[in-house]
């Protein structure tokens, strides 16, 4: 119950990465990904070419669409990439140039819910909510799979402490967690730290991703069973890490190589299900 080792990432990855080629395998056509960039970012830049790396060693063709237009021209565009009929999923890539990031949320809603990859859209987080078919956010989901093979028989009796509440990985997995029938608790970067010290004395499970190696402080006070999955990364003197920083052991879960792989399997396996999604609801 305590494999969080680099084997057993790469192990979950290739379980995710079966299930969405087993779709694919079946596809009359081959699935197709548009992602939609908008301005430069280099942290992003990184992000698309992992996914479209991983997407296309499963045989999903992916159109990178990289532009630097205004909110006018980005609603126009996504507008015609959804009424192309030409892709089975849509990603708008994050973050968004500043002056767009108040229009956020209605751009991510212009992908109807069965092309919503990311499952950002408000159909999609609502879909999730009420236990209808969705696609899940990427990173929830990996980690989700993660935790059915780190707790084979369920997460009843368990408490989860998450320490995020955004909708890629906070809001979602607190919902997923639920559905396991955990006992679960939201923390965040605003929480009081004796409320964070208690979530590693009494929780068994942890999940954070706040990018704030601060919480390594809390390790001392982490009881002996707690499980650490650490979604957060940065870049320190050491290079990449979480929000674990240079702290390692076998009840942390490692960064790189952690969850990050999990993140884009789960991507590959969102295409290939929006594929036969499309073709019902098209």
């Amino acid at each position: 119950m305590t494999d969080l080792s680099r084997d057993n990432f790469r192990k979950i990855r290739g379980e995710i990465l079966d299930d969405a080629r087993n779709i694919v395998s079946e596809c009359n056509q081959t699935p197709k990904l548009a992602i939609i960039q908008n301005g430069y970012n280099e942290a992003s830049n990184t992000y698309v070419r992992n996914k479209v790396a991983t997407c296309k060693a499963i045989g999903i063709s992916v159109d990178c669409l990289k532009v630097n237009v205004d909110f006018k021209m980005m609603k126009n565009l996504i507008k015609e990439t959804v009424d192309s009929r030409k892709y089975d999923g849509i990603v708008i890539q994050l973050p968004l140039p500043e002056e767009m990031k108040d229009h956020e949320q209605e751009l991510l809603d212009m992908i109807p819910w069965y092309m919503d990859v990311d499952g950002l859209s408000t159909e999609s987080v609502g879909r999730l909510w009420n236990d209808r078919e969705c696609l899940i956010p990427a990173t929830a989901y990996g980690v989700s799979r993660l935790i059915d093979s780190l707790f084979p028989n369920g997460l009843n009796m368990k408490k989860v402490s998450i320490i995020n509440r955004s909708r890629l990985i906070g809001k979602p997995l607190m919902k997923l967690m639920l559905n396991k029938n955990a006992t679960v608790e939201v923390l965040h970067s605003k929480s009081h730290i004796s409320d964070i010290r208690r979530a590693f004395k009494y929780s068994d499970l942890l999940i954070t991703g706040i990018g704030n190696t601060s919480l390594i402080g809390n390790w001392e006070f982490a009881s002996s069973d707690l499980l650490w999955i650490d979604c957060g990364i940065m870049r320190n003197a050491h290079g990449l890490c979480g929000d674990a920083g240079c702290l390692k052991s076998e009840r942390i879960s490692p960064v790189p190589f952690g969850v990050g792989q999990l993140t884009t399997a789960s991507i590959a396996l969102n295409v290939a299900k929006a594929q036969k999604m499309e073709n019902r609801n098209g």
